[in-house]
């Protein structure tokens, strides 16, 4: 994951003081952008709406920023933090609303096509189990799903050994009990009844092709990278 991020493009630096709404930064970023980016601008799509602020962690995404939330008040942000502009298909449904809710990052691995799916985030909160969550996001019938946590090291597995040299679970997961799921973690997850395809030799060939071609492509998550710098001018919060 720290290579992805360290891949995402540098969009602007920011100044931000104690006592500002996250959402009002957020807007101002946004407009800001809108002004800079002429007649190509690639991001005029991005709205308050579907897109927020994430801080960057050592591996993975961190703390997600919450519109209502102010900086020194609910929230603290060192100087030259870095923060992500992350768009979001469902803003809602992805924000914590509870300390124990936790944003994590999956990923649906198919035996049969031996691919792995797109990025989605998902909201794992006190209310569902984990598997229940992951059913209900694809499909799969609960007492089928399986899933493992991806380190920065089973990421990098080929293809080719997804399907047997990880560690597969299925273990029922709740929120409150799980303190080794943090903000940003990667889970990959699978139906344990579908069939691992048979590959040819020369399907084999081709596809340890495509997890040498794929270790150089950059991260198909939607983030924007930004410097945020914290002034720490003793101003008077806004009303």
């Amino acid at each position: 994951m720290t290579e992805e991020m360290d891949k995402t493009p540098f969009l602007c630096s920011w100044i931000v003081r104690n006592g500002q709404l996250i959402g009002q930064i957020k807007t101002d970023i946004l407009a800001h952008l809108a002004t800079v980016g002429g007649d190509n601008f690639k991001y005029g799509h991005l709205h308050p709406n579907n897109c927020r602020l994430r801080r960057k962690g050592i591996k993975y995404l961190w703390s997600v920023y919450k519109d209502d939330e102010r900086i020194g008040k609910d929230i603290s942000m060192p100087t030259n933090c870095e923060v992500f502009l992350q768009e979001v298909e469902d803003l809602e449904s992805v924000t914590p609303n509870s300390i124990n809710d936790v944003v994590l990052l999956v990923r649906r691995w198919y035996p049969t096509d031996m691919k792995l799916g797109k990025f989605q985030e998902i909201l794992f909160t006190e209310k569902l189990e984990l598997k229940e969550l992951l059913s209900s996001i694809s499909g799969i019938p609960v007492e089928n799903i399986e899933y493992v946590k991806i380190t920065q090291s089973s990421q990098r597995e080929s293809v080719l050994q997804i399907h047997n040299n990880l560690h597969w679970v299925s273990t029922p997961q709740h929120a409150e009990d799980c303190t080794s799921y943090t903000v940003g973690t990667l889970l990959y997850y699978r139906d344990r009844m579908e069939p691992l395809k048979q590959l040819t030799s020369e399907e084999r060939k081709e596809l340890a092709k495509k997890d040498i071609r794929s270790s150089s492509t950059s991260s198909p998550r939607r983030e924007r990278a930004l410097k945020i710098y914290l002034d720490p001018s003793p101003k008077k919060s806004d009303d």
